[in-house]
């Protein structure tokens, strides 16, 4: 193993390894698109007051998008360790993915308990509030990750698409907390989680702006 070492440079090894970083970045960012999907018509199906369980096709598509997005964290914290000149400018996204992916994991669970003892849940509910929080952390992480590469690397083609990959599902999940924070669909027979009014003015007309300064 030394001797292959040896013959192998370091920049080789590096430059793989960040490239795997990228990887595991882009999957995280996917992921969180496909829950972001699955969340939009979970919420749907709330509004229409259709009848709600855990084992339905919306949770299903979003804990696909779970699945990969935890592939994604795994694989970027195992090429992180191979780093060497780029760990702390890779640290931030990767601890971001990792809080965000802890998040998202509970939240399945947590939701499987609640949808069992209450049924419909609204927006608020504590299960919804952990894995939206989760999204967004690891929609974050996987952002920066994927910005970084590309700034440090220089990288220019398919240099539109992957940023474009990477903040659409910051806005979609920074939406639905703000959404989540601003809308009257919370009440259930169970819980009454409807924001004040007041509250959810102000989160909805400064909430967007800076998302949108955010995300530009």
């Amino acid at each position: 193993m030394d001797v292959l070492r040896t013959k192998i440079p370091n920049s080789f090894l590096i430059g793989n390894s960040e490239h795997i970083f990228l990887v595991g970045c882009i999957l995280v960012s996917f992921g969180i698109l496909l829950v972001t999907v699955g969340g939009s018509w979970d919420i749907t199906n709330h509004l229409l007051s259709k009848p709600d369980t855990f084992f339905s096709p919306p949770h299903a598509l979003m804990y696909l998008g779970v699945t990969i997005s935890l592939a994604g964290v795994i694989v970027s914290f195992l090429s992180w360790r191979l780093l060497q000149n780029f760990r702390n400018l890779y640290f931030f996204p990767l601890k971001n993915s990792l809080i965000g992916i802890a998040l998202l994991s509970g939240a399945g669970p947590f939701d499987y308990i609640w949808h069992s003892n209450f049924g419909l849940d609204g927006l608020l509910s504590p299960p919804h509030l952990t894995l939206i929080a989760g999204m967004f952390f690891c929609a974050i992480g996987g952002m920066i990750g994927i910005s970084r590469f590309l700034k440090i690397n220089h990288v220019k083609n398919y240099r539109r698409y992957l940023l474009i990959l990477a903040i659409m599902p910051v806005w979609l999940s920074g939406s639905g907390i703000i959404s989540s924070l601003s809308l009257p669909f919370s009440n259930t027979d169970y819980f009454q989680f409807n924001p004040d009014p007041t509250f959810a003015f102000i989160t909805a007309a400064l909430g967007f702006p800076f998302l949108i300064a955010m995300s530009a």
